[in-house]
């Protein structure tokens, strides 16, 4: 029996991880710094500069000590009193690692979401199914796609324009709608929010492959855009 997988899969190569490790820099050389005029009348202060500061530098060392920790950022201090409608690059700064954060651990419940799909159209479809058009042959193209984009996530790369687009093509092909886009942009099928889908064929495997195909539109958006 082989061992359990940790609940997350931790993604800690690649540039997402990366993308990660340099906000966390930026933000603290941000940080060091004192404060101005300027900023100290948009709602900074001394004490929250230093514990911005502390809370930035300590999860960048600790992430480097232990990436596989199950918080990305713990014991977060944010900006909150800065006025948002301020000209600011110190606090725009300090916005990068909750950002990198957010996309790294998206991407990680899509690589979830992503190997759970592909263990459950493994077996061969029953006859419900197939009569809706889960074939063998679309078991297999879907499992050819699930299997690339896999890859990708567990190499910590960004979702690529062509693998995104080969699903929504193969989703297509068997009888998937969407809503029109609101925008027309490069895959605005897959990543525009006004391309979420509208009807898909019957059956429990289509089901879980619509569910599925909502959280990877929303992963391409942020890679995509």
């Amino acid at each position: 029996m082989s061992a359990p997988q940790h609940s997350v899969p931790r993604i800690c190569a690649g540039p997402r991880w990366a993308a990660l490790l340099d906000t966390l820099g930026e933000a603290e050389d941000a940080l060091a710094e004192a404060l101005t005029d300027d900023e100290l009348a948009n709602g900074w202060s001394e004490p929250l500069r230093a514990a911005m500061l502390e809370s930035v530098a300590r999860n960048r060392r600790e992430l480097l000590a232990d990436p596989t920790r199950d918080e990305l950022l713990e014991g977060w201090t944010d900006g909150e009193e800065i006025d948002p409608g301020a000209e600011d690059p110190r606090r725009d700064a300090t916005l990068g690692p909750d950002l990198a954060a957010s996309n790294l651990a998206n991407a990680e419940q899509v690589l979830i979401e992503t190997r759970r799909l592909a263990e459950s159209i493994q077996s061969p479809a029953r006859d419900a199914d197939r009569e809706h058009g889960m074939t063998d042959e679309v078991r297999t193209a879907l499992r050819g796609c699930l299997a690339t984009i896999e890859r990708r996530l567990e190499a910590g790369e960004y979702l690529d324009g062509a693998d995104v687009e080969a699903w929504v093509v193969l989703l297509d092909s068997v009888g998937f709608t969407r809503h029109p886009p609101a925008t027309s942009t490069q895959l605005n099928r897959a990543v525009d929010e006004g391309g979420q889908i509208a009807q898909y064929p019957r059956g429990r495997c289509w089901e879980g492959v619509c569910i599925y195909d909502a959280g990877l539109a929303r992963l391409a958006n942020a890679d995509i855009g």
